[in-house]
């Protein structure tokens, strides 16, 4: 199997997996499944701008149950889709690692309602990306501005701009950690245009990132 993995050490990468299929495999495909989080010993060689084949996969972290909770697992599903949509080129970034890993550990361990996790998630994504909403926490913003990244207290003289009540949930999201996220009151339908607005605040700013299709999913999981 070819498959991209988003790394630690090297940023994104495509490995050849072999023996996946074999009777006695080396690698298990369900570790190659699209949410895995896997621990790889890899034959890398520096400055070679190839496909690398993997020595050893494990699992990092054993899922109990984001594969098995369909809301779970859509989420995780939009997540990946998301994180492919973004990032292009192979660089270290610990930080964001960290942030990708620890999103999926929280999706699979946490007994709260998980409604709001995606929304927290493009949220908080931005700030790895560069254009995370700027906001002073003491004013009473009512409008936030996609084109300049910042909240306004008078409507802005373009279209693309978050009305009063998805902006209200933006600063909410912007107040909280992912632990909390389940705590912001939201319709069905208000959810589904927030994500809308966040997926239109990305692809303003991602010149490619049109084309993202679980969100679709993601309305008939959860309504």
């Amino acid at each position: 199997m070819i498959v991209d993995i988003y790394t630690e050490a090297k940023g994104l990468q495509s490995y050849i997996v072999s023996g996946v299929r074999s009777k006695k495999p080396k690698a298990v495909a369900g570790y190659l499944q699209v949410t895995s989080l896997v621990d790889m010993v890899v034959y890398f060689q520096e400055n070679v701008k190839k496909l690398f084949r993997t020595k050893e996969i494990k699992a990092a972290y054993n899922y109990t149950s984001l594969p098995f909770d369909v809301k779970k697992g859509t989420i995780g599903i939009f997540i990946a889709e998301v994180i492919k949509k973004t990032i292009f080129e192979s660089e270290e970034n610990p930080s964001m690692f960290r942030f990708f890993f620890d999103t999926y550990v929280f999706i699979d361990r946490t007994k709260q309602p998980v409604v709001n996790i995606h929304l927290y998630f493009l949220v908080a994504y931005t700030h790895h990306l560069g254009f995370y909403p700027q906001i002073d926490i003491r004013k009473e913003y009512r409008f936030f501005d996609m084109v300049n990244g910042v909240f306004l207290i008078e409507r802005p003289n373009h279209l693309n701009f978050f009305d009063e009540k998805m902006t209200n949930i933006l600063r909410q999201l912007l107040s909280i950690e992912m632990k909390d996220c389940h705590m912001v009151t939201i319709t069905g339908k208000d959810r589904n245009t927030f994500l809308d607005k966040m997926l239109g605040y990305y692809n303003y700013h991602i010149d490619s990132f049109a084309g993202i299709k679980s969100h679709e999913i993601l309305r008939a999981v959860f309504g």
